[in-house]
Formats: C-alpha cells, sequence, structure tokens
C-alpha cells in the first residue's frame, strides 16, 4: 500500500488553488501536466512549491505569480520532513493563497513577460 501525502494544487489554467493528495513523483507530473519539474520556492518549514522545469520554454501559456515572481504552468506545494522524504504540506490552503497571484482573466504569458522570469532564475 502506497502512502499519500497532502498537498496545495495551483491551477493557473483554471485560476484554483485546491488541496490534493498524491503519492509519488508520477502523481506530481500528472497534477503540474509536466514531464520534468521543478522547484518554484522552497519555504523554511520543508514545504516545496514544484513547477513545470520548461515552462518558460515549452509555449504554456498560463502561469501565476507566487510571491511576486512570475511561474509558468501550474504548481503544487508538496510538504517534506526534516531529512527530505515526502511528507503532508505544513502550510494552511490560505496561506498558499495569500502568496498566489493569477493573471488577468484573458491575459497569457507572452514573451517580455517570460524573459523577464527567466531573468530572475538566472540571478
Amino acid at each position: 500500500m502506497k502512502t499519500t501525502y497532502n498537498a496545495i494544487f495551483i491551477n493557473a489554467k483554471d485560476r484554483i488553488i485546491d488541496e490534493v493528495q498524491y503519492t509519488d513523483y508520477k502523481d506530481i507530473q500528472k497534477l503540474i501536466d509536466c514531464g520534468c519539474f521543478t522547484t518554484g520556492y522552497s519555504f523554511d518549514n520543508n514545504d516545496t512549491l514544484y513547477v513545470d522545469d520548461e515552462g518558460l520554454i515549452n509555449g504554456t501559456k498560463h502561469g501565476f505569480y507566487f510571491n511576486g515572481r512570475l511561474l509558468a504552468g501550474n504548481g503544487l506545494v508538496c510538504g517534506a520532513n526534516y531529512i527530505g522524504e515526502n511528507a503532508d504540506i505544513k502550510h494552511r490552503i490560505g496561506e498558499i493563497e495569500r502568496m498566489v497571484e493569477f493573471l488577468p482573466f484573458g491575459d497569457e504569458l507572452n514573451t517580455t513577460m517570460m524573459e523577464q522570469a527567466k531573468l530572475y532564475f538566472l540571478v
């Protein structure tokens, strides 16, 4: 029997933030809708926001700002214990909601936004 973990899913396309469960990296890939994911944000309590590693280069048209940082595609905030193993998320959904700002309705990621986001990763 696989262990399931609580997480928070940021659905940028539908502009929804919801509590979900996952068991392993394959579930993370399915939820985020990508083949390769990366850390978009690390919290002091070991929670981690995962995003599409290729979201800025693969033509993704939806995204969100997380603490002011533009990220392409969907996101998943997962928890970890003190040695980095999977665990339930420690943040509450309301805390994550306050950190997320979706792009305005009708707006899509454009070339200028993507270039600015890429520069952030190079700093």
